[in-house]
């Protein structure tokens, strides 16, 4: 009686076991309904379900590496103690530049903390920054940068909820391709791989699918990090309105990129300054002033959509301040009206937090750089001063330099009055010093063609008042800068 009496509360155990895994089943019922992308769609159990919600699941971080959760399971709760002794590892190795092993430490890093931004940020810009640099030819440089490049890409996929590892992505692709002292290597290899064999002349796909310029690839980066924080995602790596200005920053470093790359040749931009010299050497005036038409054209362009982007849409922009006043950079009252309405507040306290802000962002000197460089009258004055420049070096024809020189000089005349404050001080002559300087460079050379020439220089010529006998010590420093430079190169 008692051996039937345990038989019975075995198989009583067992019917409350099964009716208590039943709902455990159901409950915790995994997602069982993909995109065509592998991620999981609202679907499975309760808990999956709220996973999908809350954005709590792996998937929802991003790609999801099957090693890394085998190697966390494994290692139950030292996975911790594992990754600080990692880390420990990688920083000798890094100081003995010990780079291959450092690159294995990483990713075996990578897969107990794949979250971890940090982690992918650390070996991007070793690879980026310290590896390529031990390369003595550009070209390996420029691989060693494209693979930190690629790293960090791989970092946005597997966590796509980070802003910061978008704008670091973004950061590396402008910046460092586009600021680096190769960068007109850098930036001509972005678009067309050195790796002819591989890739065929055209750009590597895995960090330039669509072959476009490295300032806009950046761009990209930039509005896929602000998408994020747009949607209330936190970044934790600057004040926000200062983050949310960076894709349209990208579009004056590109029109900024455009004019200083000059004409293009046969199609191809970024050509080497002697390549292009001597090429237009070869060419009619007719020739060379279509070439130079066409490169005024395009960076005219890109200064208007860099204008209009910075103001029309970064400049209205609804911002926020650290006390969570909501704001734009833009003076328009009516709007800065409405949104004291709205949020119960003054006009003035908006002002003030706009006020604040405009320096930090730098929003009035960006705009008016746009606003300087998308004139057509602008645009007319470089292409005579660049042009003069190199009739004046590389010909030594000082005629037709010095009158292409005059009339530049004469155009940026009519521009630089434009900017003439009510207190007396220009924009341009106190905001844009590479523009001050490129006119000091001009005057040099007008005036040295007629020194060299046996001609007295004239006692007057565009941009004698405001620029060369400006009192200003700042300007007075570049001009005397500028000549000692002149001399040291070109003699007189």
């Amino acid at each position: 009686m008692n051996q039937l009496s345990a038989l019975h509360r075995k198989i009583v155990y067992l019917v409350i076991l099964l009716v208590t895994l039943v709902p455990i089943l159901l409950i915790g019922r995994p997602a069982d309904r993909f995109d065509q992308n592998g991620t999981p769609i609202k679907s499975g159990g309760k808990l999956a379900q709220l996973r999908f919600d809350y954005q709590l699941g792996e998937a929802s971080l991003g790609n999801v590496d099957p090693t890394s959760a085998t190697m966390n399971l494994v290692l139950l709760g030292f996975r911790g103690i594992a990754a600080g002794m990692l880390w420990v590892q990688a920083d000798e190795l890094k100081t003995r530049k010990e780079f291959d092993k450092l690159r294995q430490v990483v990713e075996s890093i990578i897969l107990l903390q794949p979250h971890f931004k940090s982690v992918w940020e650390f070996q991007a810009w070793n690879l980026t920054y310290n590896v390529s640099t031990e390369c003595d030819d550009v070209k390996d440089r420029y691989y060693w940068v494209k693979e930190g490049l690629k790293f960090m890409i791989r970092g946005t996929e597997r966590n796509r909820r980070i802003p910061e590892l978008f704008y670091s992505a973004g950061a590396f692709t402008g910046s460092k391709l586009g600021r680096a002292d190769e960068k007109v290597e850098y930036r001509r290899f972005f678009r067309s791989d050195p790796d002819v064999e591989q890739f065929g002349g055209g750009p590597d796909e895995a960090i330039n699918k669509e072959g476009k310029d490295n300032y806009l690839v950046a761009r990209d980066w930039y509005l896929k990090a602000n998408n994020l924080v747009q949607l209330g995602i936190k970044q934790h790596r600057m004040d926000e309105p200062l983050f949310l200005s960076y894709p349209y920053q990208t579009l004056i470093d590109y029109a900024k990129a455009l004019q200083e790359d000059g004409v293009q040749v046969d199609g191809m931009a970024l050509a080497r300054k002697g390549e292009i010299r001597e090429h237009l050497a070869s060419l009619s005036q007719d020739q060379i002033d279509q070439l130079y038409a066409n490169w005024s054209s395009a960076t005219r362009r890109a200064w208007s959509q860099a204008y209009e982007a910075w103001v029309d849409e970064y400049g209205r922009m609804r911002l926020i301040s650290t006390d969570n006043t909501h704001f734009i950079l833009e003076n328009d009252p009516v709007a800065m009206q409405a949104i004291a309405d709205e949020e119960g507040t003054s006009l003035e306290h908006v002002r003030n937090w706009r006020t604040r802000y405009l320096k930090m962002t730098n929003y009035p000197t960006r705009k008016q750089l746009c606003d300087i460089e998308r004139r057509e009258k602008t645009a007319n004055a470089r292409y005579k001063l660049v042009e003069g420049r190199r009739l004046f070096l590389d010909l030594q024809d000082f005629q037709r330099a010095r009158k292409l020189l005059h009339d530049g000089l004469a155009d940026m005349e009519q521009v630089v009055k434009l900017y003439q404050r009510e207190d007396g001080s220009n924009g341009i002559l106190v905001d844009e010093e590479d523009t001050v300087q490129e006119l000091v460079k001009a005057q040099i050379m007008y005036t040295q063609s007629f020194v060299l020439s046996g001609e007295p220089v004239p006692e007057t010529f565009p941009l004698k008042d405001l620029v060369w006998d400006n009192p200003d010590g700042a300007i007075q420093s570049i001009k005397q800068e500028s000549l000692e430079a002149f001399q040291r190169t070109y003699g007189g």
